[in-house]
């Protein structure tokens, strides 16, 4: 009889009957019903056909209900087996493929070298256990198809092993306490039961590996020091509110963390105490994340609501020295301290929102560094509380605290050599902060403990009579203050009003120069303006030389003037060589007539001094991004509501008279004309082979190129051999307004 059973036993039957086995079966196709409460093996490449009329069921409350199945194909047209389901098939991996019937499982068991695919458009449910049993075991799944796995899992072999395919996800979402365990590797895990999932792992086993991604849905995912998992090198983590992580798990090289959905949360072991290990933060659920540890951002912040960092430590590092964090909408923010690192450049730094930055004005020479302590800056913001340490004061509702510290993180004091320009907002919706002051008037102060008092920092700058203005979100009134000098920047800091502060009335500046790129022959000075008739002047300047001396603040204008050439950057000096003392440049629109106008459209530039400023004599520059700089001859005495006038076309104004500039002839009315010396292609302050010949932003090496560039020396819109010729006739030429363009860069 035990002969018998190894032959292949092929069962007819009507539906009426049922066929009952509890031997060892090797063949099988069903058109009836079979009760197993033994073992059905399927060998030797033989296939389990179930039709539609067919029934197998697998005895759950016995221990032997089992099919084992090794074929490549096998059908079941019923949605759900009972008791064990096991596939074996062992091939080679790359030479065969064991395809597995997309239903549900009562216990669901893999073995074996050959792949396990599933290749349908629909879930595998497992509503028990689920068992890999080897390293062996592969299972490769479609991207549009999970594994959902209800009970325990232990795996012990990998899902989708191509590291190209990122995808593969086994969702936990039982409705009872789940345990998972092995050494095997998934490639997304996602955590989705009420109920919570617990590790366990074998004695001295290192546990799995989730590669890719981690879903963290509802409930907890419990883990510990001894029973833990390990992340991808590059691995993501999804957490949605109603989901934790109880401890850290063995991270890889990098992990992004994402928070979605609508509640809030408090931060648990998703996040790496580890300084090099969080690449990415993403804050993108409604209602905020609170932090319960140090964290260090190494590549990308983005903040989609709100932060709250407590007693901890934001440190945002950036994927480079331009990166800042990403604020989506204007009412997010970060409350408590932020770090960031102090580079040696003049770019803005956001700190805890949109509106709150720090700016070198003036940084010192990278060669002079170790004479500057100065490496990080840690900004503390609380919102809506009275400023520290005089909270009696009448003030916006924010507290400011700033910490400058070097390399170890000690206290540093800085030279008052350096400039810094610090920018600052208070909210006023939801909770408004503004605490009945008037808002215009809200300057940024530091606390002098000596004088046991709140006293002014800075200058404000002016935006035709309000210091502070709404946001464009309206969430916000922000402000900016200038001319802070280093040796105030750490300590306490309020927003508040200051009787005693004010500004000087302006003093009003005309000026008029010719860039020779685009006169108009003959004329008195007139100029072409071919870069505006084709709509080739942008609304926002690049960030090359000069704009780069507007340390950021490049405004976008929502329309050019038609008679525009070109725009051009006015700048004050208190010396010959620009420097800490230097006022903040203007940026401002050279008209066809010479005239310039500012952004606001006046002709007359406005300049305000603070009260408290001695000094009121300035050199006024002229800068252009292809035309070398000029500069005026002497220092102008600035007074209050006077107006200068400055004619760069006549020598006798200029810095280095007729050497610093270009004369181009005699005009039909017998006016000589100076004007602007063009073909400083690379904005070095000098005309030679690097602006006509020998680099790649060179006029020869843009031939025939359209646009706004600055190889277009005669500002036409086209780069041809008359720009070549414009360089060339000048080269050798250098400007007499010293400007360190390459630092400033």
């Amino acid at each position: 009889m035990k002969y018998l059973l190894l032959i292949l036993l092929v069962l007819y039957s009507a539906p009426a009957f049922a066929q009952q086995s509890s031997g060892l079966q090797t063949g099988l196709q069903n058109n009836g019903r079979i009760v197993n409460i033994g073992t059905i093996r399927l060998l030797n490449q033989k296939s389990l056909v179930s039709t539609t009329a067919a029934i197998i069921t697998n005895r759950a409350f016995e221990t032997d209900g089992t099919l084992i199945l090794s074929a490549s194909q096998n059908t079941f047209a019923q949605d759900t087996l009972l008791g064990w389901t096991r596939f074996i098939q062992h091939t080679a991996p790359d030479s065969a493929s064991q395809l597995i019937p997309q239903i549900t499982y009562s216990n669901l068991a893999f073995s074996g070298r050959t792949r396990k695919m599933l290749a349908l458009r629909q879930n595998l449910v497992v509503l028990d256990s689920l068992f890999t049993d080897s390293t062996h075991v592969r299972l490769e799944l479609r991207l549009d198809a999970d594994i959902e796995a209800r009970g325990g899992v232990l795996h012990n072999g990998s899902i989708n092993p191509n590291p190209l395919n990122r995808n593969g996800l086994v969702r936990l979402n039982g409705s009872r306490l789940q345990t998972i365990g092995g050494s095997g590797v998934f490639k997304e895990l996602a955590v989705d039961n009420l109920n919570h999932v617990s590790v366990v792992n074998a004695k001295n086993q290192a546990g799995f590996h989730v590669e890719s991604a981690l879903y963290l849905v509802r409930g907890e995912f419990r883990n510990s020091a001894s029973n833990t998992f390990a992340l991808g090198d590059e691995a993501l983590i999804v957490r949605s509110n109603g989901s934790s992580l109880l401890a850290e798990p063995a991270f890889g090289k990098q992990v992004t963390v994402r928070y979605v959905g609508r509640d809030g949360m408090t931060s648990t072991g998703e996040l790496p105490l580890d300084s090099t290990r969080l690449k990415t933060l993403e804050v993108l659920n409604i209602g905020g994340v609170r932090l319960g540890k140090h964290i260090t951002v190494n590549d990308s912040l983005v903040v989609g609501s709100q932060m709250e960092m407590g007693s901890y430590v934001l440190t945002f590092k950036g994927v480079n020295a331009r990166a800042n964090p990403i604020f989506t909408n204007d009412s997010c923010e970060i409350t408590g301290s932020v770090r960031r690192s102090v580079e040696l450049d003049t770019l803005p730094r956001l700190f805890n929102n949109r509106h709150t930055f720090v700016q070198l004005a003036n940084p010192p020479n990278p060669a002079s560094q170790a004479a500057f302590p100065l490496r990080y800056l840690t900004l503390r913001i609380t919102p809506n509380i009275q400023p520290e340490p005089d909270a009696n004061a009448s003030k916006i509702r924010r507290s400011i605290v700033v910490a400058a510290s070097d390399a170890r993180f000690q206290p540093v004091t800085l030279d008052s050599t350096y400039i810094v320009r610090i920018g600052y907002g208070w909210r006023t919706q939801p909770a408004g902060e503004t605490n009945g002051l008037n808002t215009s008037k809200v300057l940024l102060q530091r606390w002098n403990d000596a004088q046991k008092n709140w006293l002014t920092v800075g200058v404000p700058l002016n935006r035709r009579g309000a210091w502070n203005t709404a946001s464009d979100g309206g969430f916000w009134l922000r402000g900016v203050t200038d001319s802070v000098r280093a040796s105030s920047l750490a300590g306490y800091f309020a927003l508040g009003v200051d009787s005693d502060f004010g500004l000087l009335p302006p003093t009003f500046v005309s000026i008029r120069a010719v860039l020779e790129g685009a006169y108009i022959p003959t004329t008195d000075g007139q100029m072409y303006n071919e870069l505006q008739r084709q709509r080739l002047i942008p609304s926002v300047p690049p960030n090359v030389h000069p704009f780069s001396l507007l340390r950021g603040n490049r405004p976008q204008v929502a329309q050019i003037p038609d008679s525009t050439v070109d725009w051009v950057v006015l700048e004050l000096r208190r010396s010959l060589i620009r420097g800490a003392d230097s006022i903040i440049p203007i940026l401002a629109f050279l008209l066809q007539s010479g005239a310039v106008k500012d952004v606001e459209g006046s002709s007359l530039l406005r300049f305000q001094r603070s009260v408290d400023d001695t000094v009121s004599a300035y050199y006024v520059v002229l800068h252009h991004r292809n035309h070398l700089s000029v500069m005026t001859a002497s220092a102008l005495t600035f007074k209050p509501n006077d107006t200068l006038r400055v004619d760069f076309m006549n020598p006798q104004t200029v810095l280095g008279g007729t050497t610093a500039l270009t004369f181009l002839g005699v005009s039909a009315s017998g006016k000589r004309i100076f004007a602007a010396s063009a073909g400083d292609v690379d904005a070095d302050g000098t005309i030679g082979r690097a602006d006509y010949d020998n680099s790649p932003a060179s006029v020869w090496q843009q031939i025939l190129l359209e646009g706004y560039l600055s190889a277009d020396t005669n500002l036409d819109g086209i780069v041809t051999t008359n720009d070549a010729n414009v360089s060339w006739n000048n080269r050798g030429k250098a400007s007499v307004a010293p400007v360190l363009v390459k630092k400033l860069r």
